[in-house]
């Protein structure tokens, strides 16, 4: 009996701190019916179970989809790291960004949920944990781009910590901190350790990468560098396993980085190996490629710095096909067709693995056409369209110069910090950048912290607006649409300005965006509205008849649908309904004035 009271006074504080609510909820999804009913989300809150109070924690990209999946939606879910995620880009730059944006306009009638689940320094030891819960949510497809981070990621084989990701132990871990208890003794001893350390959270000034990487070296072949190989090949073995069980269709990507990158190990150490064969790499450069290529090659796997992942990883990806059924994207040999010499570098890449947005791009289409491939998708029917669709997409990219200054200052601050040079310069970068305009200041403060991404957009939006640069308001405010498509607000909003502004053309694709995301009396009464102002009379009849079905009762439904009679000279129809405006609202002086004209005809 003595030994059943902890028992009862654990089950008792459990209870309690659930109750009132304390500590995180780590579900891999979470609804917000207040503001998005009908929606689901990867949890903000997840990346804080693998991640130490002395970090600053990672966040997670909102792309909501719906809880009750409609028949005609293509669902994918992308796991993956910082590349997935876009990094140093804004999520819109993003290969799944990109990949949705092409399946949109390739197939017009379909529905696609493209759920971006990149979160930076994690690898798959994360990905292992939520990937049931991916597939109880009836995805279609699942897209895999990860293996950059097995070492430094979030437990990895050469993080900080007693248990590494292919410890057997790990899985009880993750699930004692689902208890409540046991984030209440977590953070006392959090607390305890900044209290008699006298030092404030973030206060280093070290990028992510620095905090995670320390100066832990990974030696090639060393007992390490196996614990991170064996580590992933066990938790892509896993993710893929639960795929097959549940009969949803992989596509893995190989994994690629900039060859063309000083091995990183040289910043500390200029004599390394890796180095040496670097330097004896670019010798050769200019009169032998192939050779250049192979040393090159080597001098990044003899880097102890193990940011970039090894080519035993491309072995394992390759390995998948026969035993899982996984389809290869391979993004690798793509990327090595594309650069010059063969040799992935500067062109394609910002850093020693991150892609530009033309790398982006490349991985979109080529994920793209593993899918054609496969069969999950036909050929496009408009082949025109498809022939056309990368000039497109390049045309209309939600992409703005205030995207491009966030980017570059990102670029800066991670090219100035460790390991590329010693020391960490996060905070010189921000004060010796010098602003051109206001556009670059939002952009520096969005970078700092100090403003969020959306509100640099939207400040931006407002100070074009002020200028009567309308077209310059529509990008800024498209941005955020493509960024967030789930928020009927930012439509409504922007719409309204434009209205306002009598811009109705731009108006006009705003509202007909919202009615393909969120149809409803306020989408087809706004689209008549601005087909009667742009003069497509039956296109506006069409549009405010469906909102008559909807509600009987709008006076300015009544007065819209008559006046697009009236223009279209269907005159008998044009005064019942003008009769039938007013006798809801006798005070309508438009359609009072319109009646009159009727009445004299």
């Amino acid at each position: 009996m003595a030994l059943l009271i902890p028992i009862f006074l654990f089950m008792l504080l459990e209870l309690v701190l659930r109750v009132s609510h304390y500590g995180k909820d780590y579900s891999t999804f979470v609804r917000l019916p207040d503001q998005y009913p009908g929606l689901i989300f990867f949890n903000p809150d997840l990346p804080k179970k693998y991640f130490d109070d002395n970090v600053a924690v990672p966040s997670v990209i909102p792309d909501g989809f719906k809880d009750i999946k409609d028949k005609n939606t293509f669902r994918v879910f992308v796991l993956g790291g910082s590349t997935t995620a876009g990094f140093p880009y804004p999520t819109n730059a993003s290969f799944p960004r990109q990949l949705k944006r092409k399946l949109q306009l390739l197939y017009p009638d379909k529905q696609f949920e493209i759920i971006n689940m990149g979160v930076s320094a994690v690898n798959t030891t994360f990905m292992a944990q939520y990937i049931r819960d991916v597939l109880d949510q009836s995805p279609d497809l699942i897209l895999i781009y990860a293996g950059h981070n097995e070492y430094y990621g979030a437990y990895g084989a050469a993080a900080a910590g007693l248990i590494k990701g292919d410890n057997p132990l790990l899985s009880w871990f993750f699930y004692l901190k689902e208890y409540k208890t046991y984030q209440l003794v977590e953070n006392l001893i959090a607390y305890t350790a900044r209290y008699f350390h006298d030092e404030a959270p973030f206060g280093s000034g070290k990028t992510l990468m620095a905090e995670m990487a320390g100066d832990r070296l990974v030696k090639h072949n060393s007992p390490e560098y196996k614990e991170g190989i064996n580590q992933f090949r066990l938790n892509l073995e896993y993710i893929l396993s639960e795929c097959k069980s549940a009969n949803v269709p992989v596509i893995i990507g190989t994994l690629t980085s900039n060859l063309l990158q000083k091995p990183l190990d040289s910043v500390t150490n200029p004599n390394s190996l890796s180095n040496k064969i670097f330097k004896s790499a670019e010798k050769i450069s200019t009169t032998d490629s192939a050779g250049a290529y192979n040393l090159f090659v080597e001098a990044k796997e003899k880097d102890m710095l193990r940011f970039r992942a090894p080519a035993e990883m491309n072995k394992i990806i390759g390995g998948m096909r026969l035993r899982y059924g996984s389809t290869i994207a391979d993004i690798d040999s793509l990327f090595k067709n594309k650069c010059e010499k063969g040799i992935p570098g500067y062109s394609i890449f910002v850093d020693h693995l991150h892609p530009n947005i033309y790398g982006h791009q490349l991985i979109a289409n080529e994920y793209f056409n593993q899918i054609i491939e496969r069969g999950l998708l036909s050929e496009p029917d408009n082949k025109n369209l498809w022939a056309l669709s990368d000039k497109i997409l390049k045309e209309t990219f939600p992409f703005t110069r205030f995207d491009s200054t966030f980017a570059d200052i990102k670029i800066r601050v991670l090219l100035n910090s460790f390991p590329f040079k010693k020391g960490y310069g996060t905070q010189i970068i921000f004060s010796n950048y010098k602003p051109s305009n206001y556009s670059d200041s939002l952009a520096l403060q969005t970078a700092e912290g100090k403003i969020s991404w959306t509100a640099g957009h939207t400040l931006l939006a407002e100070y074009y607006f002020s200028k009567q640069n309308y077209k310059a308001f529509f990008k800024e405010m498209m941005s955020i649409i493509f960024d967030k498509p789930f928020d009927t607000y930012t439509y409504k909003s922007t719409a309204s300005y434009l209205i306002e502004a009598k811009q109705f053309v731009p108006a006009y694709t705003v509202v007909s965006l919202l009615h393909n995301v969120n149809p409803d009396i306020y989408t087809l009464k706004t689209m008549g509205h601005l087909s009667v102002n742009l003069g497509q009379y039956p296109r506006a009849e069409y549009f405010l008849k469906e909102a008559l079905k909807l509600d009987t009762s709008d006076p300015e439904v009544l007065y819209f649908l008559s006046l697009s009679q009236f223009y279209s000279g269907n005159f008998s129809e044009s005064a019942k309904n003008v009769k039938a405006c007013l006798r809801l609202n006798p005070n309508y002086s438009d359609a009072r004035q319109l009646n009159e004209i009727l009445l004299n005809r």
